[in-house]
């Protein structure tokens, strides 16, 4: 609606209703990722119902492309908006699926669930259990890395 302000989810609330739905022992693991995530240049964007984690646009004129989101109920998932982000900033299609497209494709072999395409926060049943992938971070933080990597080949033109 025009004049309404979108609604944000702070990380202190973010925690607290993680908490609320999965305990203080997988909600610790989140917090851990986070910070992992941060460490190699993945930026949290809390959003109303989720954070957002996202990797930037290395010359910074156009927004973060979205690599993974984790809803504040529990449940996680690979967003479709990030080839389209990614698009944006002026990738072609065959860099944008060696960085995205490869990306989705190592997510779907740590767990057949995730998406080659992506996943709508709109497609709640497709969602995963964050309980069911908890084993599975390091992999996930890894491909998330190589995300990052090659988005930097790209733009220091070694790619």
């Amino acid at each position: 609606k025009p004049g309404k302000k979108r609604i944000t989810l702070t990380e202190d609330a973010f925690f607290e209703s993680l908490e609320e739905s999965m305990g203080r022992k997988n909600t610790e693991r989140v917090w851990q990722f986070l910070e992992e995530l941060r460490k190699i240049g993945i930026e949290p964007e809390f959003k109303s119902r989720a954070v957002m984690l996202k990797v930037p646009d290395p010359e910074g004129e156009y927004p973060s492309a979205c690599l993974l989101a984790i809803e504040k109920m529990g449940r996680v998932y690979n967003q479709t908006h990030g080839w389209s982000q990614v698009l944006r900033w002026g990738l072609d299609e065959d860099k944008t699926d060696w960085i995205i497209g490869d990306y989705w494709r190592k997510l779907h072999t740590i767990d057949r669930r995730f998406s080659v395409k992506g996943i709508s926060h709109v497609e709640k049943s497709k969602h995963l259990p964050f309980e069911e992938v908890i084993d599975k971070l390091d992999e996930i933080r890894d491909a998330m890395q190589e995300v990052v990597t090659r988005i930097r080949q790209v733009y220091e033109g070694k790619a």
